[in-house]
């Protein structure tokens, strides 16, 4: 059985400033989960492909054929996700809402998930991750990745290094994504939120005529992204001799989400370091001295789970990677150890809001 749940009002539109006189414009967000830590396994990597896959092409509609009645109807659809999750946003505005409904409703629950599109796909991605592998930027990133995520290969959260990518995309056939669509999706949990220009009651039961009734075959429960409390620090280096560029990337993870006393501190913090053009780290490794060519410190904290990652970054000349990396540990030793000026905060802050 599915149920939707609907939180709505006129202070939710006047705080997003939305409304009738906005282009009539209507934007949707669905995202349905399933599965577990255990049942995933034997679908992990299939599951990458489903969601595009899934707004190819549909029984009775074809790929230009859906692609016609999306462009006739001033809509579009775009389909995301990975293991255990599934995201389409749907783009429309309200005079074309009905039609678009039903072609959601299409994709969703009668994709044709076609054969020659999916071997499409997966030329692209191999052709993707083969320039990657020699890529110094893509191969920091994922050691960077694995080294703060450091789950075991049978973990649906492991991340394959770039060769294992390569094979397990290989390996990947058209029925692997099917039966992930087959014997895993269903629409007992999951997400929906609309904002625009549309009546509700009649968008809540089109959208509950579509889920109604599609049920997951395996047993769902959310698997939350960890912080290692054993985590070491380690310095790697890869050698890329034949291009022109380096690249350093450093980063951790605190237990921390966005519900944490401390986050706000932590964020506005973060944009006076390395988060805007006007920062430290630009002011000193870019301006004052000269060594990149870009870089910036990021902040990224999850919603529900108690895991942060804080990133440095920068692109140099080979020559320069030395002096960069010595650069950047002593700005970050200096923002630890010193204040944020009055200033620093006041622009920060009023960036951000």
């Amino acid at each position: 059985m599915t149920t939707l749940k609907t939180t709505q009002g006129p202070e939710f539109a006047r705080i997003l400033g939305l409304g009738a006189a906005r282009g009539e414009n209507v934007v949707l967000t669905l995202t349905l989960r399933y599965g577990d830590a255990e049942n995933l396994k034997a679908v992990n990597y299939a599951s990458e492909f489903l969601p595009a896959l899934m707004t190819r092409a549909t029984k009775s509609l074809d790929r230009q054929q859906l692609q016609d009645a999306l462009d006739a109807n001033q809509t579009s659809i775009s389909g995301s996700g990975g293991s255990g999750i599934l995201t389409f946003t749907m783009q429309t505005k309200r005079p074309y809402l009905p039609a678009a409904l039903d072609l959601l409703r299409q994709i969703l629950r009668e994709p044709s998930l076609p054969a020659e599109d999916f071997e499409n796909m997966k030329r692209e991605s191999l052709a993707s991750l083969e320039e990657s592998s020699t890529q110094p930027d893509a191969l920091a990133l994922n050691y960077i990745r694995r080294a703060v995520g450091p789950y075991p290969s049978d973990d649906i959260r492991y991340t394959p290094t770039i060769q294992e990518q390569i094979a397990n995309t290989r390996a990947l056939t058209v029925e692997d994504v099917r039966k992930v669509y087959t014997d895993y999706v269903g629409a007992e949990v999951g997400e929906l939120a609309v904002v625009g220009d549309f009546d509700t009651e009649p968008l809540i039961q089109s959208i509950g005529a579509t889920l109604s009734g599609w049920e997951s075959p395996v047993n769902y429960e959310y698997v939350p992204l960890l912080t290692p409390d054993n985590l070491q620090a380690t310095i790697q280096k890869i050698e890329t001799p034949d291009k022109a560029n380096a690249f350093y990337f450093s980063a951790t993870v605190i237990p921390m989400s966005t519900n944490h006393a401390d986050y706000p501190a932590l964020m506005l913090a973060n944009q006076v370091f390395g988060g805007t053009f006007a920062s430290r780290l630009v002011d000193r490794v870019r301006q004052k001295e000269g060594l990149s060519y870009g870089v910036r410190a990021s902040l990224g904290v999850q919603p529900i789970d108690d895991r942060a990652s804080f990133n440095m970054y920068a692109i140099t000349n080979p020559a320069n990677m030395h002096r960069v990396h010595t650069v950047m540990r002593e700005e970050l030793s200096s923002m630890i150890a010193g204040p944020i000026t009055s200033e620093e905060l006041e622009r920060e802050r009023t960036n951000y809001l």
